[in-house]
């Protein structure tokens, strides 16, 4: 079975100073490593992190440096998975998403000045 391994590479996970990315000043859009694989062993999670060449992967994993999800979902232990399934190596959450994206309006806001939208101004 075809499997798309994807990441942030690590070297790249803090940014680098003056790169805007995701709309923020200061932060540098991380490096998206993928890799396809073609695996034929037994079709789940923990098989697939067992495989010789996904070592370095594997380590990872279990120093707790990333999570595994597959499509977005959460994976668990035995998880099964499927031919073509995308399997996202994740790192830890460094900022509260939430406040990163009201910090992103109210400097869009700022940037616009009162319009339409203003306290007061609707229609």
């Amino acid at each position: 079975m075809r499997l798309t391994l994807c990441w942030i590479d690590d070297e790249h996970g803090t940014g680098i100073a003056g790169e805007p990315a995701f709309g923020l000043a200061g932060v540098e859009a991380p490096g998206l490593r993928m890799r396809a694989i073609d695996y034929r062993g037994r079709p789940d999670l923990d098989a697939l992190l067992a495989d010789p060449r996904l070592a370095d992967i594997a380590q990872r994993v279990a120093e707790g440096r990333w999570r595994i999800a597959v499509y977005g979902k959460p994976a668990r232990p035995g998880m099964p998975i499927y031919e073509g399934d995308r399997i996202e190596l994740l790192g830890p959450i460094t900022a509260d998403p939430k406040a990163v994206r009201h910090a992103r309006v109210r400097a869009d806001r700022a940037r616009r000045g009162p319009g339409k939208w203003a306290r007061g101004q609707g229609t």
